[in-house]
């Protein structure tokens, strides 16, 4: 295999990756909007709508997994020739915030959702504080989703 075959075999993993991540996170958004809809009408129902759109985060971590790995072999390939471009050191700072949003901010809402939802069904009034989650969680998605978009620019648009 020749660098040209490597480099698109590995941008072929790259969109695949990102495909992953970006797809996964609209329909987690989505999944969570459908959540909420149902446990306003029946608290079982909009459980296990959590607990389906929760699998949705392994699919974002393979895709992020993919997207590291596709990217370091890209890398090697070109030996470097992307890494000083500024467009280039955007999106990698901008991947950090990603997956340190995810990893800090994804996963600490949507433990506490958890933690809210069973005490909210085991009797106990926690209104303000699922509206609180609620609105933490949507924020979290459109901010994830905003970076992706944005990533998906400067990849398209590169600048020097």
């Amino acid at each position: 295999m020749n660098a040209g075959e490597l480099l698109h075999f590995g941008l072929l993993f790259h969109i695949i990756g990102f495909t992953l991540v970006g797809g996964s996170t609209v329909v987690s958004l989505t999944m969570y909007g459908h959540f909420w809809k149902q446990y306003a009408q029946d608290k079982s129902k909009g459980v296990a709508v959590m607990v389906a759109t929760s699998k949705a985060s392994a699919i974002t971590t393979i895709g992020l997994l993919l997207l590291v790995v596709s990217g370091i072999s890209m890398m090697l390939v070109t030996r470097g020739a992307f890494g000083g471009q500024i467009w280039f050191k955007i999106k990698m700072i901008m991947l950090l915030v990603i997956i340190i949003n995810a990893v800090f901010f994804g996963r600490r809402n949507g433990i506490a959702l958890k933690e809210l939802i069973t005490e909210d069904t085991s009797g106990k009034d926690k209104t303000s504080e699922l509206a609180s989650a609620k609105a933490r969680i949507r924020i979290f998605y459109l901010s994830q989703l905003l970076l992706i978009v944005t990533i998906l620019l400067l990849s398209v648009y590169k600048f020097n």
